[in-house]
């Protein structure tokens, strides 16, 4: 606030000195323009923190088209005063605002750092990032009446880049998103929030997830669909961890499933019976199954046991929990 001040004061001593000479006519339009030119693109180097409608609005009026490190917003109900920005370097955080839109920020096209926002329990509608073109990563929480995606078809997630869509309670599609998602993601979670007793989220559909191929960590939990078709294209993942809900009854999604690096885990479903769809892993370090309640067929992960190729085995609290025993005698289910 105290750059803001001096700036403003700064340029009120400039424009109210007499005694400098008047310039010839041409000189005055090339000023004219030279000074058009420079606040087309004016830069603010390092990171800007706004908790207030009033700071936004006063880092707005000094006509910034670029922040080259993180804009962080905590506070407001407008962006309008930002209808220059262009680029944002960084992260761009808006949390516990009282915003309802991002309107104006329609001139934003490039975020090469990450879109967080988190907490804005009044947000209704991003659609104003229509014209973001690309981003690093993409993180949205907790906003529970934002009613749609739309806004981020544009904005193609860089490949290795990250995509959490955690909490935000009333949105069932996300096939806006299909164009954005990279062929290899770092990390992907889907869940409601916060803890198995809240809220499940409403999404039903994984079918915008087609383009991957590889996946670091994906951890999906509270999902009320009814398959993982979306996933299906997924051939090496290092983490897969699947908290799913009670209208859920296959992993025939997981069937392109090839290699897990470090952890499979499958837990808390109520009504899953068999572990058909994971038949074609070959390489698994850690495999987790319990608190499966009606899950008693293991056969699709029998010859990756009795081949010791699992290190990590755990199985418990389901149906029927087969012993490495039972695994070698042929009582893969019960």
């Amino acid at each position: 606030m105290k750059t803001i001040i001096t700036f403003l004061c700064a340029l009120c001593v400039f424009s109210c000195a007499t005694d400098d000479p008047i310039p010839e006519p041409e000189i005055m339009e090339m000023e004219e323009e030279m000074e058009i030119e420079e606040e087309s693109d004016l830069v603010f180097e390092g990171d800007v923190f706004l908790g207030t409608q009033a700071e936004i609005d006063a880092f707005g009026a000094l006509g910034y088209t670029e922040v080259t490190g993180n804009l962080i917003i905590f506070g407001g109900t407008s962006l309008e005063a930002l209808n220059n920005l262009n680029t944002i370097g960084g992260i761009f955080q808006l949390g516990a605002t009282q915003l309802t839109n991002l309107n104006g920020l329609e001139n934003l096209t490039s975020l090469p750092g990450s879109i967080q926002f988190e907490d804005n329990y009044e947000l209704t509608s991003i659609e104003a990032l229509s014209n973001v073109t690309s981003v690093g990563n993409i993180f949205l929480l907790r906003n529970i009446n934002l009613e749609s995606y739309n806004g981020l078809e544009n904005a193609q997630i860089q490949e290795g880049g990250r995509l959490s869509l955690v909490g935000n309670w009333l949105i069932e599609d996300a096939s806006i998103l299909s164009n954005i998602i990279p062929q290899y993601l770092e990390s992907l979670r889907l869940a409601g929030c916060c803890n198995s007793n809240s809220t499940p989220q409403a999404l039903n559909d994984l079918s915008f997830l087609s383009n991957l191929n590889s996946i670091g960590s994906i951890n999906i939990n509270q999902y009320q669909g009814t398959s993982l078709n979306g996933l299906h294209n997924i051939t090496t993942a290092d983490n897969v961890f699947l908290q799913l809900e009670n209208l859920f009854t296959s992993l025939d999604g997981l069937s392109g499933l090839q290699t897990v690096n470090e952890v499979l885990a499958i837990g808390i479903n109520p009504i899953i019976i068999d572990l058909s769809g994971l038949e074609n892993i070959t390489e698994i370090n850690s495999l987790w199954i319990n608190n499966n309640e009606m899950l008693t067929g293991f056969c699709a992960v029998e010859d990756l046991i009795i081949n010791g190729i699992v290190e990590d085995l755990v199985i418990n609290d389901n149906a029927y929990n087969p012993t490495m025993q039972d695994f070698i005698d042929g009582n893969c289910s019960n």
